[in-house]
């Protein structure tokens, strides 16, 4: 047999053999989405492969089941989480404020769509004391790269700001108000640039509540991370706003001894309504403006002429309890009543008081800021409250979390050079946060002279009220309407909006339209056809007086010395 013969034989015989041993796969190269896991983050922060489906970055296909970071049963993507495309998952952790993991971290979490990316990033929002990721269905389903944060804590409790010690963890309060915010920005935007080769054409933000709250800091300290700003109901003010919350329950606890009934809170509620509905107009089962209504809750007390007789009116105690919280947390006089200034703004007439800040318990958050935040003390308990030691307590919140929370700069100049945009909508009958304190932020931004006079402002920013909406959505007036697509066409475009068309549904079906107005102007009825429909309505001029000039008359803020100095054009 010749050489050539023999390795021929050779060659057979080994190739034969193989079907003896065991074949071994070949491992699949890491996808794209995987291969991010090699990437070193900005700032310090890692990739999160913990409890994340074994990876910090991970393809995802619609249907799946995906575990989450706080511990939560997993997610399925069906029903009304479903996703309509496979995305990249990533998540990772940015560590605290001494550059370390622990106690705790900011988590962030980034979905990049596979196939329908619109170009456009989208920074999400969070609620309360946020402790958790929010949900980026939405924002995938819209072909957005989104992402979102827990702000450097796990739990949606106030709880984390205090040591073991009692002593106050200020690192977690900065993160939780601000610093998780600019770096979801920054982690969200390399990743992006990492995933697709660009940086994305235009970044925005939506969030509602806390959520708004946190768009507007980041116009206010990082005006480059957002081309365009969604600010729904902003827990701003945060250092006045969460101790006003906890007025209710005091006035109720010192001039009733107890909580008022909810079937007496409700008759109140609805007398309130029918007696100021008319004063726009248009009777339709709502409030369309509450600074010009005027009721006065004694007239429901029992014994008075024309008061109910089924058992829900009210006592004097009552129907005072009812006038002071509509009216809002003032300074106490030399008697330790309170009738001097005002500290900050009440529940307006037409808002939920059983289903707000005057049910059987207490709001949960303006609790653990009084417990927590300002005593120090998680046994503190409210009730020995008096209406002096509440406005010690109210005064010392603005001192020391103002500069750290407080969310109020109205100098928006610098979010004005970059380009950006800003729409913040409030629901008239909000039940947990005043909106007032969002009229009263928009006006010292329209009086401040960095920003260049109202007629400037009003070309970068905009707020829309929304008569009889409650806390982000919800209650008897329209209170469906997509104010991030209108940011982005504002941004992208350049028409501003001078009105949000709002819609009410029932049983699933649209009953009423109306249009949400730029502040000042109002929907007016034009006096033809259906006061279901919004074509009906003309934005017009509010005539100004002095009950709609109540948002001037709080105690000084930080930042009034400043607005003072300029004039309005």
């Amino acid at each position: 047999m010749s050489r050539r013969a023999e390795c021929l034989a050779m060659t057979a015989a080994l190739l034969a053999s193989a079907a003896y041993f065991p074949t071994q796969a070949m491992a699949a190269p890491p996808t794209k989405c995987q291969s991010l896991t090699g990437l070193t983050l900005p700032d310090g922060a890692i990739f999160n492969a913990s409890g994340v489906n074994g990876a910090g970055a991970s393809d995802v296909a619609s249907g799946a089941a995906i575990s989450r970071l706080d511990g939560a049963s997993p997610l399925t993507l069906t029903g009304n989480n479903a996703v309509n495309q496979s995305f990249c998952r990533v998540t990772l952790i940015v560590p605290n404020d001494n550059g370390t993991f622990t106690p705790s971290a900011i988590n962030i979490e980034v979905w990049l769509p596979e196939t329908n990316w619109n170009e456009r990033y989208e920074g999400v929002g969070g609620g309360g004391f946020a402790g958790s990721i929010s949900s980026l269905v939405p924002a995938l389903n819209a072909n957005y790269a989104a992402a979102s944060t827990d702000t450097g804590h796990v739990g949606g409790s106030g709880t984390f700001i205090l040591n073991p010690d009692d002593s106050l963890n200020v690192g977690l309060a900065v993160d939780f108000a601000s610093r998780s915010l600019h770096e979801l920005a920054v982690q969200a935007k390399f990743v992006i640039n990492a995933f697709y080769g660009r940086q994305p054409l235009f970044s925005y933000w939506s969030g509602c509540s806390t959520g708004g709250r946190q768009g507007l800091i980041e116009a206010q300290r990082f005006p480059d991370d957002y081309d365009g700003i969604w600010s729904g109901s902003p827990a701003i003010n945060w250092d006045r706003f969460i101790p006003a919350e906890q007025w209710p329950p005091l006035v109720m606890n010192l001039e009733v001894g107890a909580p008022i009934a909810a079937s007496k809170l409700n008759g109140a509620t609805a007398a309130a309504v029918a007696a100021c509905d008319a004063a726009d107009g248009v009777v339709d089962g709502v409030i369309g403006d509450p600074r010009q209504c005027h009721f006065d809750p004694a007239i429901r007390q029992c014994g008075a002429p024309g008061a109910p007789t089924d058992g829900t009116c009210l006592t004097p105690q009552e129907a005072t309890a009812i006038k002071k919280i509509w009216d809002g947390p003032r300074e106490v006089d030399h008697k330790g009543n309170p009738t001097g200034a005002r500290l900050w703004f009440g529940l307006e007439p037409g808002a939920s008081l059983s289903g707000g800040l005057a049910g059987t318990n207490p709001f949960a958050i303006s609790t653990v800021w009084f417990q927590d935040w300002l005593n120090q003390n998680p046994a503190f308990d409210w009730h020995i409250l008096t209406y002096a030691t509440y406005e010690e307590g109210f005064k010392l919140s603005e001192a020391r979390w103002h500069g750290v929370i407080g969310t109020d700069d109205p100098d928006l100049s610098a979010f004005h050079r970059h380009g950006g945009k800003i729409i913040i909508t409030h629901g008239w009958a909000d039940q947990l946060i005043f909106p007032m304190g969002s009229i009263n932020y928009y006006e010292r931004v329209l009086n401040h002279g960095h920003n260049g006079g109202p007629k400037r402002v009003q070309d970068f920013a905009r707020l829309f009220l929304a008569p009889g909406m409650a806390h982000c959505g919800g209650g008897a007036g329209p209170n469906v309407f997509d104010a991030l697509s209108a940011v982005v066409n504002w941004r992208e475009t350049g028409a501003a909006p001078d009105r949000i068309i709002a819609s009410l549904a029932q049983n699933g079906q649209t009953v009423e339209t109306r249009p949400l107005c730029a502040y000042p102007t109002v929907a007016k009825y034009i006096g033809t056809g259906s006061t279901n429909d919004a074509t009906n309505f003309v934005c017009v001029a509010e005539r100004n007086n002095e009950a709609l000039n109540v948002a001037d008359r709080v105690l000084p803020e930080p930042h009034d010395s400043d607005d003072r100095d300029h004039e309005r054009d």
